[in-house]
């Protein structure tokens, strides 16, 4: 069961099958739940030695209108989560969301809470008035494209060229 508490509001609540779990977006004054994600995404890269940017970084980062990062909570723990960017586009006066990274701890996959933090993304971008979304996947990982096919993405094939820079 989700429920919107107003359509303003930047909380939902999810019913789901091991429990319920809240999604919120953070903001500045949430800096230890925001760095519980990026550690979470850190370790779920494979990354041995995560790092931080400074919490004075990290909370004038969080206070920006244009970057968001939502989170699923079950029990005042971080079960996962998603960051996104607005682009702002110069050929027309219109913004899109760029979902950067998305991730559910392991034991919460596969119940509905990486859906729900990308409808919750859907819900932000509606108020902003932002009409797309868009995320890169691997070809080869396929539950991540099988979340984006289920929760209404379009795919098309591209090619990412990468620039390493000393």
């Amino acid at each position: 069961m989700r429920t919107l508490i107003t359509p303003k509001c930047v909380t939902l609540n999810f019913k789901f099958m091991s429990g319920n779990f809240e999604i919120k977006k953070l903001g500045p004054d949430e800096l230890a739940a925001a760095k519980e994600l990026f550690l979470f995404f850190q370790i779920d890269d494979g990354l041995e030695n995560p790092t931080f940017a400074s919490d004075e970084y990290l909370a004038k980062l969080l206070g920006r209108k244009d970057f968001h990062v939502v989170v699923a909570v079950e029990n005042n723990k971080v079960i996962g989560g998603l960051t996104a960017y607005e682009l702002f586009k110069y050929k027309d006066e219109k913004t899109e969301m760029f979902l950067y990274e998305i991730g559910v701890e392991a034991v919460y996959r596969r119940q509905g809470a990486a859906a729900a933090l990308i409808e919750f993304l859907k819900i932000i971008c509606a108020e902003k008035g932002i009409r797309e979304i868009f995320v890169i996947a691997e070809a080869g990982n396929l539950p991540a494209v099988g979340l984006y096919e289920k929760t209404g993405g379009k795919s098309f094939a591209v090619i990412e060229f990468d620039y390493q820079l000393e």
